[in-house]
C-alpha cells in the first residue's frame, strides 16, 4: 500500500466527529510511516495524531510524536511545527532534567532534541544547524546545554528521510529574502556546502 492509497483511507475514516476516535490513532501511525517511508507530507495527519494523543494520553506514543514532531519541523517556514507543538501532552512539554516528574514509562530525550532543534531552526540558526549534523557541535557543558549529546542529533533526523533537504530549502529560502548579497564563503556555511552530509 502507497501514502496514496492510505490517505484515501483515512480521509474517509476521520469525517466529522470520528476525527477524534481513538480507534483512529493507528491508522495515523501508519500513515506517519508512509509519510516517512514515502518522503511525502500530510499536515492534517501530523496534527490529528497529535491531538489524539493529547486527548487519549493512554495510547501515547513517543516514537510516533517524535517522528510528526520533525516532519513538522521539516516544512519551514511554515507553521506546522508550532501547530504541533501546541498540540502535544501537555506533560510532556518538560525539560528532560523535568523527567522525574513526568509520568512513568515515557522517555522525553528525544521529544526534547527535536523542540532544542526547532529553536535552532526557528531562530535561523542554520551554522549550528549544520554543526550539530555533520558532528562538529561542541557542547557548552553547561547545565542548561540543549545539545548535550549531539551524536543523537543525527540519529534522530536519520529517522526521517529528506529532512535534510527540506532544511536546505529553508535556509536558501531565509538567505534569499534577508540578503541582497551575501559573501560565497558565508552562503556555503549556511547552505552546509562544505559539509559531510
Amino acid at each position: 500500500m502507497s501514502f496514496d492509497k492510505q490517505l484515501i483511507e483515512l480521509r474517509e475514516a476521520v469525517k466529522g466527529v470520528e476525527r477524534f476516535n481513538p480507534a483512529n490513532i493507528e491508522l495515523l501511525e501508519k500513515c506517519i510511516d508512509f509519510m516517512i517511508k514515502e518522503q511525502k507530507y500530510d499536515r492534517e495527519i501530523v496534527l490529528n495524531l497529535l491531538q489524539l494523543y493529547q486527548l487519549n494520553p493512554n495510547r501515547y506514543n513517543k516514537d510516533y510524536e517524535c517522528l510528526a514532531l520533525l516532519k513538522a519541523l521539516s516544512q519551514m517556514p511554515k507553521k506546522d511545527f508550532v501547530l504541533a507543538k501546541y498540540l502535544m501532552i501537555p506533560a510532556h512539554r518538560v525539560k528532560p532534567e523535568d523527567e522525574k516528574t513526568s509520568p512513568p514509562n515515557i522517555n522525553l530525550e528525544s521529544v526534547q532534541m527535536v523542540i532544542n532543534l526547532g529553536k535552532v531552526l526557528e531562530g535561523n540558526d542554520f551554522a549550528t544547524f549544520w554543526k550539530l549534523v555533520n558532528e562538529k557541535y561542541q557542547p557548552s557543558g553547561e547545565e542548561n546545554e540543549p545539545f548535550p549529546e549531539p551524536k543523537r542529533v543525527k540519529e534522530l533526523i536519520a529517522r526521517c528521510p529528506g529532512f535534510i533537504d527540506n532544511i536546505k530549502l529553508f535556509a536558501s529560502e531565509s538567505i534569499t529574502n534577508t540578503f541582497e548579497t551575501v559573501d560565497t564563503d558565508i552562503l556555503k556555511r549556511l547552505l552546509n556546502a562544505n559539509g559531510t552530509v
